[in-house]
């Protein structure tokens, strides 16, 4: 899109197509705008909304259950930890 200031030509001179008046332009320029700032508001809602909702999980999360994934990167799955007798150096005081 190339905005022409220029009063007496017609048709674009690089396309060949019809030309728009300023004020044309400036509706569609608005119009862009407008569309583009409820894109941000919308965005900007829903970011809200999962901020809030991990808020929530993490409040929740943390008083009623337990985290097997995690309790599980600590404790290995088989009890391979039986209760055996130190290894201790023979004939040494």
């Amino acid at each position: 899109m190339v905005e022409w200031n220029i009063d007496d030509i017609d048709k674009c001179t690089q396309c060949d197509g019809e030309l728009m008046t300023p004020d044309e332009r400036m509706a569609e320029l608005r119009g862009k705008l407008e569309e583009h700032k409820k894109g941000v508001a919308k965005k900007k809602n829903r970011r809200a909304k999962w901020e809030n909702w991990k808020k929530t999980q993490a409040l929740f999360y943390c008083k009623t259950s337990t985290n097997y994934n995690k309790w599980d990167m600590f404790e290995s799955e088989t009890d391979s930890e039986k209760e055996e007798e130190p290894i201790l150096p023979k004939n040494d005081p």
